[in-house]
C-alpha cells in the first residue's frame, strides 16, 4: 500500500487519500480483501444497480445517506457536469436516471458525494480547498482524448479554484505493465497531444500504454504542481480479489468506485 494511501475497514473497505483527508476533502476508493470479498458498485443487467447492498455499505463508509451518492453517465468523453443538492441520489437505482452523458463532476455543495465507477480507467478526484471546490472524473483512453482533466481543471477554475492550488488524487488504474494497445490508439492519443511518447512503450511485438502517466502529464500541462498529485500504484488487472478489472475479467468484472466529497465546515 502506497504510504499516502490509508486501508480503512468498514463497512465496505475503502483505500482513503490522505492529502485529501488534511485538506477536508473525502477521496475514498473502494477495494475487495483478496479473500473473495469483492464490492459491486457498477450498474448491472438492465442498468439497474448491481447491488444496492454494497451501494448502501458505500454510503455508510463515508457517512452520508445513501440518497446522497451522486452517479454519472460515463460515456467515455470530455464532458463536465456542475452538481449541487438538487442532484442528490442521481443514479442511485438506475443508470438511467445518473447525471446525463458526463465523465466528470464538480460541486462546491458538502450535501452531495461524487461518485465515479471504473474496473480499469484511472478515476481522479480534483480539489482546490480554498475554494471549498471537489471533481470527479472517469479518465479511460478516450477521455484523455476527449480532454476530460483539463475540462474539469477549467470546471473548477470556473467556480473561483486555482489550478495552482488545486490538488489530485488518482486511484488505481490498469497499469503499464498489462495494458496492451493498438496502433490506431496510440496514434489516436498521440495526435490529440493526450499522451507524450514516452507513455507508448514497446514490448516485443505490441504497444503497451501508460494511462497513469498520462493522467499526471495531462495534469501538469493543466497547471497543478508535481507534488500536488498523488497516484495510487496498483495495477487493477494484476490485482485479482483486490480490485475489479474488465481486462482480466471480461464482461463478468464488476466495478470499483471513488467518492469524493467535502467535509462540512466545522462550527
Amino acid at each position: 500500500m502506497n504510504a499516502r494511501w490509508t486501508l480503512c475497514n468498514g463497512p465496505i473497505r475503502l483505500r482513503v487519500a490522505e492529502s485529501a483527508r488534511r485538506d477536508g476533502v473525502l477521496v475514498a476508493v473502494t477495494c475487495g480483501d483478496g479473500a473473495g470479498s469483492m464490492p459491486d458498485l457498477g450498474f448491472g443487467e438492465g442498468d439497474a444497480a448491481a447491488s444496492p447492498k454494497d451501494r448502501r455499505r458505500l454510503a455508510d463508509a463515508v457517512g452520508v445517506e445513501p440518497g446522497r451518492l451522486v452517479f454519472m453517465q460515463q460515456v467515455h468523453g470530455g464532458q463536465v457536469a456542475a452538481v449541487d443538492a438538487s442532484r442528490a441520489g442521481a443514479g442511485l437505482h438506475c443508470r438511467g436516471d445518473a447525471v446525463a452523458a458526463a465523465d466528470a463532476m464538480t460541486t462546491t455543495s458538502a450535501a452531495v458525494a461524487l461518485v465515479a465507477l471504473s474496473a480499469d480507467c484511472p478515476l481522479v478526484a480534483l480539489w482546490d480547498a480554498r475554494a471549498r471546490t471537489v471533481a470527479v472524473a472517469h479518465a479511460g483512453w478516450r477521455g484523455l482524448a476527449a480532454g476530460v482533466l483539463p475540462h474539469t481543471v477549467a470546471a473548477l477554475v470556473g467556480l473561483g479554484a486555482d489550478a495552482g492550488r488545486m490538488a489530485a488524487a488518482v486511484g488505481p488504474a490498469i497499469g503499464p505493465c498489462c495494458y496492451e494497445v493498438g496502433r490506431d490508439v496510440a496514434d489516436e492519443l498521440l495526435a490529440a497531444g493526450a499522451v507524450l511518447p514516452e507513455h507508448v512503450l514497446p514490448r516485443g511485438t505490441s504497444l503497451h500504454l501508460d494511462l497513469p502517466g498520462a493522467v499526471r502529464h495531462q495534469l501538469l500541462a493543466a497547471g497543478l504542481a508535481a507534488d500536488r498529485i498523488d497516484v495510487e500504484p496498483s495495477c487493477t488487472m494484476c490485482s485479482p480479489g483486490v480490485l475489479h478489472s474488465y481486462r482480466r475479467d471480461g464482461r463478468r468484472a464488476g466495478r470499483q468506485a471513488m467518492v469524493v466529497r467535502l467535509q462540512p465546515c466545522k462550527e
